[in-house]
């Protein structure tokens, strides 16, 4: 089966804040509905009837996962990382940019009425407080300071404690997808009209 990354809805319909995988099942959220949030507040809305309902942080290898399926072929060494713990470039700049186009990113390094030039930072933290970071960028000249072409980009990790998750930094949230059952309004009358007209046949034959 070829995996395929789709935007799904979460709360309402259309507003695509979610991003499922589709060969694994799972759906995740919009990083930006997290961002300003302490681990510590979002662990706590997991529960019945709490914003999260269903979520959980999501672990280092469902993230490898997402990137592989994403078409980004870069993994973390799975040792313990250093802060600032640097993974190495990845080969796909393009596929990255995608995935921050449906999964969310805080946008860095623009000049106020400059152009979109593709500068893109996702960054997450999981569920040991493994904190990786994708960004998207224009390699700039050191002597005349021009872009140089062509979109680069990176990945690099952290560990991060509660108190050092920054403005721009959301959860990985996950939960295993939901395709509703609920039948539509024209679908529910029918079902009544046969349900009525079942019984009233096994009415007839029973007088």
């Amino acid at each position: 089966m070829h995996a395929e990354l789709v935007n799904a809805d979460w709360r309402i319909a259309g507003d695509k804040l979610l991003t499922r995988d589709t060969e694994t099942g799972l759906e995740w959220l919009n990083v930006e509905q997290t961002y300003r949030r302490s681990k510590a507040d979002v662990s706590q809305l997991f529960g019945i009837d709490q914003e999260f309902e269903g979520f959980r942080f999501a672990r280092l290898d469902e993230y490898q996962t997402l990137l592989k399926n994403a078409g980004i072929p870069l993994t973390f060494d799975r040792a313990e990382p250093s802060n600032n713990f640097f993974a190495g470039e990845v080969t796909n700049a393009k596929a990255a940019l995608t995935l921050m186009d449906l999964i969310g990113y805080s946008v860095f390094m623009f000049k106020r009425g400059a152009p979109d030039d593709g500068h893109r930072r996702l960054h997450g933290v999981l569920e040991d407080g493994f904190s990786p970071i994708l960004e998207t960028f224009q390699p700039i000249d050191a002597i005349t300071g021009e872009n140089d072409g062509g979109l680069r980009a990176r990945l690099s990790a952290a560990v991060l404690e509660d108190h050092q998750v920054g403005v721009d930094v959301g959860m990985f949230l996950v939960r295993e997808a939901i395709v509703s059952a609920v039948p539509k309004r024209s679908s529910l009358a029918m079902l009544t009209l046969g349900s009525t007209l079942f019984a009233e046949t096994c009415c007839g034959r029973m007088r």
